[in-house]
């Protein structure tokens, strides 16, 4: 995530940061309570105050896309999960093992 923004709007360095450090607790959230991808996916977006539209438009799918992962009705290809950890700044892995965790069910 090289730069937070609200509604299109970059903030500033301090609450930026805050995001960071909110976003690096979501992830150790998402591998130790093992959510599933939709669950994951919801938290981040919300943490870093996104709508679907947002997210859709950050990482290059349709915002009926970003519902269906939401609603674990679908999964993304291993290709943009890789991209939606990039965006969100998260370890490769955290979002992949979250998408298996929902794939087993």
């Amino acid at each position: 995530m090289t730069t937070c923004r609200n509604n299109g709007v970059e903030l500033g360095q301090k609450k930026q940061n805050a995001i960071r450090s909110a976003v690096r607790k979501a992830a150790k959230q998402i591998t130790e309570n093992r959510m599933e991808f939709g669950e994951a996916l919801v938290m981040l977006r919300k943490l870093t105050n996104l709508n679907q539209d947002d997210l859709a438009i950050e990482i290059g799918v349709t915002r009926s896309a970003v519902t269906r992962w939401e609603t674990n009705r679908a999964l993304p290809r291993e290709n943009l999960i890789k991209d939606i950890e990039n965006f969100f700044d998260l370890k490769q892995g955290v979002l992949r093992n979250a998408a298996i965790r929902s794939n087993l069910k």
